[in-house]
C-alpha cells in the first residue's frame, strides 16, 4: 500500500531490460563501432515511447537519474540561463509549499542566494487555485514551478489553466508530474508546460532512471558538467538497461492505464469507505474529484501521546513523502492544510497499484479496524 512512494518493476519490463546488462552492453555515445550503434538504437526507442506518452518531439526528452535530478535541472537550470542573460536582480519564482522536496530544496537554495521564492499555500482541499498563483505573479517572475498532482493526498491541479495565463505572460513553466506521467493521458502541448518530470519507478519501471521533457523555445543551461550528452544538458554515460526499462514501462502504461485506473479507482472507493465506518471522525484529505485515483490520505483520530503507525505491523504505507519518512518528521503537506502536528503523524498514505490485489485490500481494511480499537477518540 504504498506504490506512491515506489512500485513493482512490471516482468514484461525486466524481460527488456536484461539483454541490456550483457549481450548489448555498449556505451550508446560511442556510435562508431556496430554495438554502441545499436545500444544507441535501443536509447532512442525509449525515447519514443517516452515522447508518445507526452506527446512531445523525441528530441525534447532529456534523460536523467529520476525526478529528483529532472526537478533540479528545470528550476536551477532555467534560474541559471535566466542569470545568465544578464538578470542577476530581481528574479522571483512561484511555487506552492506542498510540493516535493526536490522542489522546495533548490527553491530554498536559491532564495539563499537571493532570488524571491513566494511559497503558496494550500486551501483545505489542498489545492493550489489559479487565482492564487496569478495573484503571485511579479514583474520581475520568471519561473511558476507546480506539481501536476500532490504526491500525498493525490490532489490534481489545473496545469492547463495556468499554462495559458503563463504562456501569455511569456514565464516558464515547470510541473513534476512523477505521480502523472503514465498513469494520465498528459500532452505537453496542451498543458503549456515548458518542463515536465517523470520517474520510471512510479510505473513499474525500474528505479535510478527518469527524464525531464524540455520544450524547444526553453533557456536552460546544466547544473552538472562533463560530456556532451543529452544536448550537453545532463553529462555521464546513459544508463542503457535503465532507459530500456522505462521505455517499455511507458509502452505499456500507455496501452493499459485507463483498465489500471478504473480497476485502482474501484479499489480506493472500497478502502475508504471501509475505513470511514470505523469512526466518525475519519476523514479522507484532499479534494474528492480532482485527484487522482491511487492515493488515499486518510486521518485518524487517534489518542493524544499515541501514533498509529506504532500499533501497525503488517501493512506497507507511509504518513507522507517517503522522502520525508526517514525522520519521522510530520507531514508538511498535512501541515499546511492546516491540520495539527498530532493529526499529521496520524495520517496515513495509502497507496494503490497495478499489482495490489483484492484480497490485499480487504486485508487492510481488517488489519486497521483490529489496530485501532482502543486508540481512537
Amino acid at each position: 500500500m504504498d506504490n506512491a512512494a515506489s512500485t513493482q518493476c512490471d516482468e514484461r519490463v525486466l524481460a527488456a531490460m536484461y539483454p541490456m546488462f550483457n549481450s548489448h552492453f555498449a556505451n550508446p555515445s560511442n556510435t562508431s563501432h556496430s554495438m554502441g550503434e545499436e545500444a544507441n538504437g535501443h536509447v532512442n526507442e525509449a525515447r519514443r515511447l517516452v515522447a508518445k506518452n507526452l506527446n512531445c518531439l523525441d528530441s525534447q526528452i532529456v534523460w536523467t537519474s529520476g525526478a529528483t535530478e529532472s526537478n533540479n535541472l528545470a528550476i536551477l537550470g532555467s534560474i541559471k540561463a535566466t542569470q545568465s542573460a544578464g538578470a542577476t536582480r530581481n528574479i522571483h519564482v512561484v511555487t506552492s509549499s506542498i510540493e516535493h522536496k526536490s522542489v522546495l530544496s533548490p527553491l530554498e537554495a536559491l532564495a539563499r542566494s537571493g532570488v524571491e521564492v513566494t511559497f503558496i499555500n494550500p486551501n483545505s482541499d489542498g489545492q493550489i487555485t489559479v487565482a492564487d498563483i496569478v495573484a503571485s505573479i511579479k514583474d520581475s517572475t520568471k519561473l511558476v514551478s507546480i506539481m501536476h498532482a500532490n504526491n500525498e493526498t493525490g490532489v490534481i491541479s489545473n496545469i492547463e489553466g495556468v499554462g495559458q495565463i503563463l504562456k501569455e505572460r511569456k514565464i516558464l513553466f515547470h510541473t513534476d508530474a512523477s505521480q502523472t506521467f503514465g498513469k494520465f493521458n498528459l500532452d505537453v502541448r496542451k498543458l503549456g508546460v515548458d518542463f515536465l518530470s517523470f520517474s520510471a519507478h512510479k510505473i513499474y519501471g525500474p528505479k535510478g532512471v527518469g527524464g525531464l521533457f524540455v520544450k524547444d523555445e526553453a533557456k536552460i543551461q546544466p547544473i552538472l558538467h562533463g560530456g556532451g550528452q543529452e544536448l550537453g544538458l545532463r553529462p555521464g554515460t546513459l544508463n542503457v538497461p535503465g532507459i530500456v526499462g522505462l521505455g517499455k514501462a511507458a509502452e505499456i502504461s500507455y496501452v493499459q492505464r485507463e483498465t489500471d485506473a478504473n480497476r485502482i479507482y474501484e479499489f480506493r472507493k472500497r478502502l475508504e469507505a471501509a475505513l470511514m465506518s470505523i469512526h466518525p471522525a475519519i476523514t479522507v484529505n484532499g479534494h474528492q474529484l480532482e485527484r487522482i485515483p491511487n492515493i488515499s490520505s486518510v486521518s485518524f483520530p487517534v489518542k493524544q501521546g499515541l501514533r498509529l503507525t506504532d500499533y501497525i505491523n503488517n501493512i506497507a504505507l507511509s504518513t507522507g513523502s517517503a522522502c520525508d519518512n526517514h525522520d519521522r518528521a510530520p507531514s508538511h503537506v498535512m501541515i499546511k492544510m492546516g491540520k495539527s502536528v498530532h493529526s499529521a503523524r496520524n495520517t496515513l498514505r495509502l497507496s494503490i497499484g497495478r499489482f495490489t490485489t483484492e484480497d490485499e485490500i480487504e486485508s487492510v481494511i481488517s488489519e486497521l479496524k483490529l489496530v485501532t480499537r482502543g486508540l481512537l477518540t
